[in-house]
């Protein structure tokens, strides 16, 4: 007898269509791309606050990406929620010459306590902020401000791009021929439409280049994806077919999926598959992930 298993078959397809920009001048100047020398102003932050304070750099920036090691005291411990956010502010005002990142690309995504003091280390504040510029978020692009609870500064943390003041945030690529292009792409990758899209949405990326560094790039960021009935081999634990059981296809309790990943960036693709555990029951619905796409593709 031949049970059938129903198991969402998705094809996650997130895209970044690269959009043409009007006007770059942080990174057309040629000043824009000197490395920064960070020496004198770190010297200047240890005299003031302790000369236990190092600093991780980021090679594809060459600004700080951590500042840590030391301990700098608040002129007032914080004592509300606003206090923790302005006290972050003002750390980051202060070693702004280390990690390059401007206030006003800066927005709170949370202030949080950390009862670090259950694990026999103390209790701390973490205040996080979100990179964007005009209202347009960079992926991946946060800084993080640990707090002790007496408000003095223990490290800032940085994954987000230096000196993007001024950066053009008007697409030459409208949404919806971004959508259409992201459907083809769809299925050029998968053989299939997709069945859900969500909106577009503008972001800038931070895309290596071929001198080392991370630029930041407009895109469209897309998900898609198509949801099909999926079913199982009994002999192995693989998807069998999509849209139509096979004649040894019975439902089967827990089976392994391979996750494919698949980046292209100006015209190169490089693809890595790894599994991740999933599991299925007769008549319910999983997800069952075809692959992961990062497109980047030059409009201009």
């Amino acid at each position: 007898m031949i049970r059938r298993s129903f198991t969402a078959l998705t094809a996650l397809f997130l895209l970044f269509l690269s959009t043409a920009l009007h006007a770059r001048p942080a990174q057309d100047d040629p000043a824009a791309h000197a490395r920064p020398d960070l020496s004198r102003p770190l010297q200047e932050w240890r005299e003031t606050y302790g000369p236990g304070w190092r600093i991780a750099v980021d090679a594809e920036t060459g600004c700080a990406e951590m500042l840590f090691g030391g301990r700098a005291a608040a002129a007032f411990p914080p004592r509300s929620d606003g206090d923790w956010v302005e006290r972050a502010r003002g750390a980051l005002a202060e070693t702004a010459a280390l990690h390059g990142i401007e206030a006003e690309t800066l927005s709170l995504d949370r202030a949080m306590l950390l009862p670090l003091g259950e694990i026999g280390s103390s209790d701390k504040m973490t205040v996080r902020f979100r990179q964007s510029v005009a209202g347009t978020r960079v992926v991946g692009g946060f800084v993080n401000v640990l707090l002790g609870l007496d408000g003095a500064l223990l490290s800032i943390q940085s994954t987000g791009l230096p000196r993007l003041r001024g950066f053009a945030t008007s697409p030459s690529l409208g949404a919806d021929r971004a959508l259409a292009r992201a459907a083809e792409l769809f299925r050029a990758d998968f053989g299939l439409l997709p069945s859900r899209v969500r909106a577009p949405e503008l972001v800038i990326d931070q895309v290596p280049t071929a001198a080392g560094e991370r630029a930041p790039r407009l895109c469209w960021e897309i998900d898609a994806q198509r949801i099909e009935e999926a079913w199982l081999s009994a002999q192995t634990p693989r998807l069998a077919s999509v849209g139509g059981p096979p004649d040894d296809s019975v439902a089967v309790g827990a089976y392994p999926c391979v996750t494919t990943v698949a980046r292209e960036c100006n015209g190169r693709r490089r693809r890595h598959a790894s599994s991740c555990p999933r599991s299925s029951a007769i008549g319910r619905h999983g997800e069952f992930h075809v692959g992961v796409l990062h497109v980047f593709l030059p409009i201009d």
